[in-house]
């Protein structure tokens, strides 16, 4: 029997009454709900957000600066660790949501009931009331929000004309909260957490000598993780692994067959840093909590020795992928910017190609990604959003040995454009089966 939080949201200190009464699985992560929020509410997600409890804020990774990526001594990624039910546990519990620094939506939301049944994956949240029309974006918070209000109501020409035109539409309805518009919102967003969750229920029951110990994340991190069984591993100045082990990390490396395409290779490099394989490996590993940073000394976690001990290298895959895709924000391994949202999509995308059951393109990756994530046809200005998101469906897939990559046939531009056929690994495919009813 699955539980349910019946919540209660109520945007503060609105002119008008704007509240909505929602179900949601209790397990949904900060970050997956405040997808809800948005679909629930009627915003366009186009601006930060925190969460907020007593004295706790858990943030966005995209409020702190990039650079601190390869710092794993800074706090990041709070809303990735939290879920729902840590906040909320009891009828009556409360918390809020920050929408938007400048206009600053405050939004009340008090768990009302907690329901225990079962519910499709299909229909995981639930708008069950709305009241009151969602304040335009950008209008300027509560006392802008009343101004448009004031306009529409006192019927100033000027005034009038000016807003009507920012609006687009002749009239504002500010207690009509489109209901239609609201339902067709949270069907999408229930679209992306059933495969968000359906992910979730991969099974895990691989066989390491067939499948695990050959994926390129595997081999790359054997000589570290070798090293870091002997016991703690000293760093440079700089805080970058010893140049010998670097260079036995570049050796696997070099037989790799993403690093068999490239156009341009070198035999021997100077640092880690000159190797993004190597690099985001690490990094990986790090946030896997299987390999912490202590005083400039890269060492094994508890559970990073337990494994390594009982040699369960299909556990040890199992935490770098989740962390891969959980924690790594990706824009540490390319020139993109952030694009985190759509970091959401790497899972449901390799559910897609298992369907097709079939080598797809990567444009056609892309117009998944658009079925799956209406949003992406609104917040695409520009091809780089769609070269971002293949680039590091490519980097993530080839690296933990769940898709292969070859060029589309004549394709010059293979290289500058990251145009190719993916196929889906066999071994991935099998681990891939969703046990899980959709419906």
């Amino acid at each position: 029997m699955a539980t349910l939080y019946r919540l209660q949201i109520t945007l503060q200190d609105a002119p008008v009454a704007i509240n909505r009464t929602i179900e949601v699985p209790d397990t949904l992560s900060l970050n997956q709900f405040h997808l809800v929020l948005q679909a629930v509410m009627g915003w366009e997600n186009s601006h930060l957000y925190q969460f907020e409890q007593g004295n706790q804020i858990w943030t966005h990774p995209a409020f702190l600066d990039p650079s601190y990526d390869i710092d794993s001594e800074f706090v990041r990624d709070q809303d990735c660790e939290a879920v729902l039910c840590m906040l909320l546990q009891n009828v009556g519990d409360t918390m809020q949501y920050l929408y938007d620094f400048g206009d600053h939506w405050v939004h009340d939301i008090e768990l009302i009931a907690i329901v225990h049944r079962e519910f499709s994956l299909s229909q995981a949240v639930t708008l069950l009331e709305a009241k009151g029309a969602c304040p335009p974006e950008d209008v300027g918070g509560v006392d802008g929000y009343a101004q448009l209000l004031a306009a529409f109501a006192n019927e100033d020409a000027e005034e009038l004309a000016g807003y009507q035109l920012w609006l687009g539409c002749e009239q504002w309805d500010a207690g009509n909260a489109k209901a239609d518009v609201l339902a067709k919102r949270v069907q999408e967003v229930n679209n992306l957490l059933l495969h968000s969750v359906r992910a979730h229920f991969i099974n895990w029951a691989l066989n390491p000598s067939d499948y695990v110990n050959h994926t390129p994340i595997m081999q790359l991190l054997q000589p570290l993780l070798t090293v870091l069984y002997a016991g703690p591993l000293k760093l440079t100045v700089k805080g970058n692994l010893p140049l010998k082990l670097v260079q036995a990390m570049f050796n696997v490396e070099q037989t790799l067959p993403c690093w068999q395409q490239r156009r341009f290779k070198v035999s021997k490099i100077h640092s880690e840093q000159e190797s993004a394989l190597i690099s985001i490996s690490r990094l990986i590993a790090q946030k896997s909590g299987l390999v912490k940073l202590s005083a400039n000394k890269l060492q094994l976690t508890k559970t990073g020795e337990k494994l390594l001990l009982a040699q369960d290298h299909a556990k040890i895959y199992q935490k770098l992928l989740a962390a891969a895709l959980d924690k790594l924000r990706w824009t540490s391994f390319d020139g993109y910017p952030d694009f985190s949202f759509y970091q959401l999509g790497f899972m449901p995308m390799l559910d897609y190609l298992q369907q097709a059951g079939t080598d797809i393109t990567s444009d056609a990756l892309i117009e998944m990604l658009r079925q799956w994530l209406p949003e992406f046809d609104v917040e695409t200005y520009d091809d780089y959003i769609d070269d971002a998101f293949v680039s590091r469906f490519k980097f993530i897939g080839e690296l933990f040995g769940l898709i292969s990559v070859k060029p589309l046939p004549d394709d010059e531009l293979y290289l500058l454009r990251d145009r190719f056929s993916i196929t889906l690994n066999p071994e991935a495919a099998a681990m891939l089966r969703f046990p899980y009813p959709v419906m």
